[in-house]
């Protein structure tokens, strides 16, 4: 992941302290920000300890394309706590994630979707073992297609799913 080291050094810019929680959907960034909907880079994700307010980083081809501070208007907590990550915790990036995705039933759907314009989001939610990612049709970005353990490789449940 190239762009992260472009995203991490604009975060300690904006806070020292700052932590790593990982990959928005960009459609999702896209449409949440009101910016032209173009489908391109990534929106790294940046909080700090104790504290809810976030920080996101647009990198586009290792140019840094937008910042953004944003903090969730709560009326109850959260219903989950992101963890921080560490490079070292992703063995599995994204070309590896579609191509799980190809192996587990996902060929079918690209063929029967050939303009879909896939998106990723990389967290790791407390309770959850390793950061997880999820791979979304946009025109949906609330059901994963698929989730996959960035570590282990495994396929795993929606790490936002409420569990049992």
């Amino acid at each position: 992941m190239g762009s992260y080291g472009v995203a991490e050094e604009r975060a300690r810019q904006w806070n020292a302290d700052s932590v790593w929680h990982g990959i928005a959907p960009t459609s999702l960034m896209e449409r949440n920000l009101g910016i032209p909907a173009l489908g391109r880079g990534w929106f790294f994700r940046f909080g700090q300890p104790g504290n809810t307010l976030e920080f996101y980083v647009l990198v586009d081809n290792l140019t840094i394309r937008g910042t953004t501070e944003a903090q969730p208007i709560l009326i109850e907590p959260l219903p989950y706590e992101l963890l921080p990550i560490g490079l070292e915790e992703i063995e599995v990036d994204s070309p590896q994630v579609l191509e799980i995705y190809k192996a587990n039933g996902g060929k079918e759907y690209l063929q029967s979707h050939p303009d879909v314009g896939l998106d990723y989001r990389l967290v790791h939610v407390k309770g959850t073992p390793n950061p997880a990612w999820s791979l979304f049709d946009p025109a949906d970005p609330k059901t994963p297609l698929i989730s996959v353990d960035a570590k282990t490789a495994a396929l795993v449940g929606d790490p936002f799913a409420p569990t049992q």
